[in-house]
């Protein structure tokens, strides 16, 4: 049986709230980096992150209010404020070629950061995902 490596848990000061997020080591390869859904944490990701580590430097992120990150006390949960914190924290990383998988709220927010910084994702993998709400629509 495969030996069991923890992820380190680390943190990330970004539009001023603490993002945590899990780091499977690996720095030198390609980046995949896991957003989870609406009700979950970066940790539902700790079997993948498992079974992909030794080919991937893999990185589980809890987005704003979710997991161990901070909440944000005026409320700031839009996608923007989440594409926000993914533009920080993947500049502060410097991570490249990235391989994104979303689930769920996760994968809108990887949809919307790969839509507007396509120079920096290689592959975009989305599970159970739609845009988001189109305002202003008619009604029928």
């Amino acid at each position: 049986m495969a030996k069991t490596i923890e992820p380190k848990e680390k943190y990330l000061d970004v539009n001023g709230i603490r993002l945590h997020y899990l780091d499977w080591g690996n720095y030198k390869l390609q980046p995949i980096l896991l957003f989870h859904g609406f009700m979950a944490h970066a940790h539902v990701w700790d079997d993948f992150g498992q079974n992909f580590r030794t080919r991937y430097h893999v990185i589980a992120l809890d987005q704003r209010g979710h997991g161990e990150t901070q909440w944000c006390e005026d409320g700031a949960y839009s996608i923007y404020d989440h594409f926000s914190d993914i533009v920080c924290f993947v500049e502060i990383l410097g991570l490249r070629d990235l391989i994104l998988i979303g689930h769920s709220m996760g994968g809108r927010n990887a949809l919307f950061y790969t839509a507007c910084s396509p120079n920096r994702v290689e592959q975009l993998i989305l599970a159970d995902v739609r845009p988001g709400m189109i305002p202003n629509l008619p009604k029928h």
